[in-house]
């Protein structure tokens, strides 16, 4: 079955990666898509550098624009603040958390 593979990626032109990739991108968000086109370039170079396909034709192409995805989960800018002792009836503190840029404190 490998052998069969490996004669169709020889076969694998330009226009085949974008006619799938365009298909792809009817269904499925950016994000998987542009990990789709990633993964088969990444097949592809491994076969190139095994000099069983003659050049990698996936990074002749642009990854097109998918379906729009899910919201992110990343937090809001202001998720880290939060408001102590209001319910109290005391002034208003607000708390950040410090963001270290740095892994290493000094």
């Amino acid at each position: 079955m490998a052998l069969v593979l490996l004669g169709k990626l020889r076969e694998l032109t330009a226009v085949d990666v974008h006619q799938a990739l365009t298909a792809m991108a009817r269904r499925y968000s950016s994000a998987a898509v542009a990990m789709g086109h990633n993964a088969l370039t990444r097949a592809i170079r491994h076969a190139e550098a095994r000099d069983l396909v003659g050049r990698n034709v996936a990074v002749l192409v642009d990854t097109p624009k998918g379906q729009a995805g899910r919201p992110s989960k990343e937090p809001r800018p202001r998720a880290g603040v939060r408001t102590v002792g209001s319910s109290r009836g005391h002034q208003d503190v607000r708390i950040h958390r410090p963001v270290s840029r740095d892994r290493h404190p000094h």
